[in-house]
């Protein structure tokens, strides 16, 4: 099966949604095809048993 999960924070992040998002995807990918899309800089980073995939994030302002 393949899986896509879309985040806004994976690492190198280092925060809890990361870690479980990073957790999560190594664990499908013992029995699926899993890509992982998220921001940042790098593009195409190749982990042993899933690909991830970083775009450019646009900045909200906040309200006042």
């Amino acid at each position: 099966m393949k899986i896509a999960i879309f985040t806004d924070s994976f690492p190198p992040a280092v925060d809890g949604v990361a870690y479980y998002t990073f957790q999560l995807a190594n664990w499908m990918s013992k029995e699926n095809e899993v890509y992982v899309f998220t921001m940042g800089k790098e593009n195409g980073w190749k982990r042993e048993n899933f690909e991830v995939y970083r775009f450019k994030g646009n900045v909200l302002r906040t309200y006042p």
